[in-house]
């Protein structure tokens, strides 16, 4: 039962990190593109536009992508562990089930392990959450602080 358990989260471990590692190349070539683009000199001269976001943005709205695909693969893998950790305990409970212990004695295993799955979960759920609500706020205060100065800096050549 342990190999097949080790076999199962090996196999699952190395479809996460591959989907992961997907994900996170193009992620990171999104972010080169966007910055060579914007480094790029400018084929004619810019025309003054207020709607025009700026060269900018694009680099920046890949780079926040970038950072949202790296807190993914952390939670993806937080996921991951959930799922083994709750299908260990299933299979745990099972055995003692099929153990050979007085009733009191398997009744308070099995609490045991309820609770310890539950608060398992509990606390990997609230980290991802909690890692997802940073990540969120973290790249959507980059660019707010952008558009800030943007708007600062326009307001002074005015």
């Amino acid at each position: 039962m342990l190999f097949t358990h080790l076999t199962h989260a090996m196999t699952a471990l190395a479809d996460v990190l591959a989907q992961n590692q997907r994900r996170l190349v193009d992620a990171q070539l999104d972010v080169c593109r966007q910055w060579v683009e914007a480094c790029r000199p400018p084929q004619t001269a810019p025309k003054p536009n207020p709607a025009n976001d700026g060269p900018l943005d694009g680099p920046l709205q890949a780079t926040q992508s970038l950072l949202i695909a790296q807190v993914q693969a952390g939670n993806d893998l937080m996921m991951l562990s959930e799922r083994l950790v709750s299908s260990l305990n299933r299979d745990l409970v099972k055995q003692l089930n099929q153990a050979p212990m007085t009733r009191p004695s398997r009744d308070a295993l099995e609490s045991a392990v309820a609770v310890g799955g539950c608060a398992y979960e509990s606390m990997s759920k609230a980290t991802r959450q909690v890692n997802q609500f940073a990540c969120t706020n973290l790249s959507a205060a980059s660019l707010r602080a952008v558009k800030h100065a943007r708007q600062h800096l326009g307001s002074r050549h005015h």
